[in-house]
Protein backbone atom coordinates (compact mmCIF):
# COMPACT_ATOMS: atom_id res chain seq x y z
CA UNK A 1 0.00 0.00 0.00
CA UNK A 2 1.12 3.19 -1.33
CA UNK A 3 -0.31 5.35 1.40
CA UNK A 4 1.17 3.71 4.37
CA UNK A 5 2.93 5.59 6.83
CA UNK A 6 6.77 5.17 6.94
CA UNK A 7 9.82 6.20 9.72
CA UNK A 8 13.51 6.28 8.77
CA UNK A 9 15.16 4.50 11.60
CA UNK A 10 18.00 6.01 13.82
CA UNK A 11 19.96 3.33 13.47
CA UNK A 12 20.48 2.13 9.82
CA UNK A 13 19.27 5.64 8.01
CA UNK A 14 16.14 3.33 6.45
CA UNK A 15 13.00 4.19 5.65
CA UNK A 16 10.73 1.72 7.14
CA UNK A 17 6.95 1.22 7.62
CA UNK A 18 5.59 1.35 11.03
CA UNK A 19 5.10 -2.32 11.05
CA UNK A 20 8.84 -2.45 10.70
CA UNK A 21 9.07 -0.51 14.41
CA UNK A 22 8.13 -1.50 17.90
CA UNK A 23 5.14 0.40 19.55
CA UNK A 24 5.81 3.46 21.78
CA UNK A 25 3.37 5.00 23.45
CA UNK A 26 5.62 7.85 24.57
CA UNK A 27 6.58 8.93 21.40
CA UNK A 28 4.12 11.40 18.59
CA UNK A 29 3.78 8.53 16.17
CA UNK A 30 3.33 5.83 18.64
CA UNK A 31 6.98 4.00 17.54
CA UNK A 32 10.27 3.77 18.62
CA UNK A 33 12.94 5.37 16.80
CA UNK A 34 14.70 2.00 16.01
CA UNK A 35 13.55 -0.82 13.84
CA UNK A 36 12.92 -3.88 14.61
CA UNK A 37 15.66 -5.51 12.95
CA UNK A 38 18.70 -2.81 14.34
CA UNK A 39 16.70 -3.22 17.60
CA UNK A 40 17.36 -7.02 17.33
CA UNK A 41 20.90 -7.00 16.89
CA UNK A 42 21.28 -4.27 19.34
CA UNK A 43 20.22 -6.15 21.83
CA UNK A 44 21.91 -9.55 20.70
CA UNK A 45 24.93 -7.69 21.12
CA UNK A 46 24.23 -6.23 24.58
CA UNK A 47 23.65 -9.96 25.88
CA UNK A 48 26.18 -11.15 24.40
CA UNK A 49 28.36 -8.49 26.70
CA UNK A 50 26.34 -8.85 30.04
CA UNK A 51 26.31 -12.74 29.35
CA UNK A 52 29.96 -13.05 29.60
CA UNK A 53 30.35 -11.10 32.67
CA UNK A 54 27.40 -12.88 34.57
CA UNK A 55 29.24 -16.23 33.51
CA UNK A 56 32.33 -14.54 34.80
CA UNK A 57 30.97 -12.85 37.50
CA UNK A 58 29.55 -16.20 38.57
CA UNK A 59 32.63 -18.53 37.81
CA UNK A 60 34.20 -16.40 40.23
CA UNK A 61 31.80 -16.77 43.12
CA UNK A 62 31.62 -20.02 42.57
CA UNK A 63 35.78 -20.57 43.35
CA UNK A 64 35.33 -17.89 46.41
CA UNK A 65 32.17 -19.51 47.78
CA UNK A 66 32.62 -23.45 47.14
CA UNK A 67 30.78 -24.79 50.00
CA UNK A 68 27.74 -22.44 49.40
CA UNK A 69 28.49 -23.83 45.56
CA UNK A 70 28.39 -27.55 46.25
CA UNK A 71 25.47 -26.85 48.77
CA UNK A 72 23.55 -25.29 45.57
CA UNK A 73 25.00 -28.03 43.44
CA UNK A 74 23.40 -30.82 45.61
CA UNK A 75 20.32 -29.16 45.77
CA UNK A 76 19.63 -27.91 42.61
CA UNK A 77 21.23 -31.91 41.24
CA UNK A 78 19.75 -34.08 44.03
CA UNK A 79 17.34 -32.27 46.14
CA UNK A 80 19.72 -32.61 49.90
CA UNK A 81 21.89 -30.13 51.25
CA UNK A 82 25.16 -30.39 52.01
CA UNK A 83 24.44 -31.05 55.48
CA UNK A 84 22.53 -34.09 54.65
CA UNK A 85 25.39 -35.22 52.15
CA UNK A 86 28.22 -34.47 55.18
CA UNK A 87 25.93 -37.19 57.23
CA UNK A 88 25.29 -39.60 54.31
CA UNK A 89 29.48 -39.01 54.05
CA UNK A 90 29.81 -39.74 57.98
CA UNK A 91 27.26 -43.18 57.96
CA UNK A 92 29.49 -44.40 55.09
CA UNK A 93 32.65 -43.73 57.50
CA UNK A 94 33.79 -41.40 54.69
CA UNK A 95 34.17 -44.16 51.69
CA UNK A 96 32.40 -45.19 48.85
CA UNK A 97 29.79 -47.56 49.34
CA UNK A 98 30.81 -50.52 47.44
CA UNK A 99 34.36 -50.88 47.43
CA UNK A 100 35.35 -48.70 50.36
CA UNK A 101 37.71 -46.13 48.74
CA UNK A 102 38.41 -42.95 49.45
CA UNK A 103 37.75 -40.46 45.97
CA UNK A 104 40.36 -37.63 45.42
CA UNK A 105 37.53 -35.65 44.22
CA UNK A 106 34.17 -35.40 46.76
CA UNK A 107 32.15 -39.07 46.56
CA UNK A 108 29.22 -38.81 43.74
CA UNK A 109 25.75 -39.11 44.96
CA UNK A 110 24.52 -42.21 43.04
CA UNK A 111 20.60 -41.75 42.82
CA UNK A 112 17.73 -43.92 40.87
CA UNK A 113 17.12 -41.55 37.84
CA UNK A 114 13.55 -42.34 37.69
CA UNK A 115 12.69 -42.28 41.48
CA UNK A 116 15.41 -39.68 42.44
CA UNK A 117 15.67 -42.08 45.18
CA UNK A 118 19.60 -41.11 46.78
CA UNK A 119 21.46 -44.83 47.08
CA UNK A 120 24.27 -43.46 48.59
CA UNK A 121 28.01 -41.82 47.88
CA UNK A 122 30.42 -43.87 45.60
CA UNK A 123 33.73 -43.23 44.33
CA UNK A 124 34.07 -41.90 40.30
CA UNK A 125 34.94 -45.41 39.71
CA UNK A 126 31.99 -47.78 41.63
CA UNK A 127 29.75 -44.86 40.10
CA UNK A 128 30.85 -45.31 36.52
CA UNK A 129 30.74 -48.94 36.89
CA UNK A 130 27.34 -48.75 37.98
CA UNK A 131 25.99 -46.40 35.43
CA UNK A 132 27.74 -48.65 32.37
CA UNK A 133 26.19 -51.62 33.92
CA UNK A 134 22.74 -49.67 33.13
CA UNK A 135 21.73 -49.43 36.95
CA UNK A 136 20.60 -53.03 37.03
CA UNK A 137 20.69 -55.84 39.49
CA UNK A 138 21.16 -58.95 37.08
CA UNK A 139 24.21 -56.95 34.93
CA UNK A 140 25.90 -56.71 38.03
CA UNK A 141 25.55 -60.31 38.98
CA UNK A 142 26.13 -61.75 35.91
CA UNK A 143 29.35 -59.65 35.61
CA UNK A 144 30.79 -60.87 39.06
CA UNK A 145 29.76 -64.39 38.40
CA UNK A 146 31.76 -64.17 35.30
CA UNK A 147 34.86 -62.40 36.87
CA UNK A 148 35.14 -65.38 39.67
CA UNK A 149 34.85 -67.70 37.18
CA UNK A 150 37.57 -66.48 35.84
CA UNK A 151 39.48 -66.24 38.87
CA UNK A 152 38.73 -70.30 39.27
CA UNK A 153 39.99 -71.00 36.09
CA UNK A 154 43.38 -68.95 36.40
CA UNK A 155 43.55 -70.72 39.83
CA UNK A 156 43.34 -74.01 38.62
CA UNK A 157 46.12 -73.43 35.67
CA UNK A 158 49.72 -73.08 37.16
CA UNK A 159 52.64 -70.32 36.24
CA UNK A 160 53.49 -71.02 33.30
CA UNK A 161 56.63 -72.47 33.24
CA UNK A 162 58.59 -69.15 31.66
CA UNK A 163 57.73 -67.97 34.99
CA UNK A 164 59.63 -70.74 36.99
CA UNK A 165 63.27 -69.42 36.63
CA UNK A 166 62.27 -65.88 37.13
CA UNK A 167 61.38 -65.64 41.65
CA UNK A 168 59.91 -62.67 40.78
CA UNK A 169 57.24 -62.97 38.66
CA UNK A 170 56.44 -66.24 40.12
CA UNK A 171 55.83 -64.06 43.14
CA UNK A 172 53.87 -61.48 41.38
CA UNK A 173 51.88 -64.59 39.82
CA UNK A 174 51.46 -66.35 43.75
CA UNK A 175 50.54 -63.04 44.92
CA UNK A 176 47.65 -62.12 42.33
CA UNK A 177 46.25 -65.51 42.36
CA UNK A 178 46.42 -64.93 46.42
CA UNK A 179 48.43 -68.66 46.64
Amino acid sequence: MPDEPTKSCYRCKITKTLEEFHFDKHTKDGHVNICKGCARSRDRAKYGRVREKQITDARRWNITHPEQYLDYQLRRTYGITLVEYNAMLADQGGVCAICGGVDKAALSVDHDAETGHIRGLLCGHCNRAIGMLRHDPARTRAATAYLEASIQRRERTRAPAIWEGHAKAADLYQHDTGG
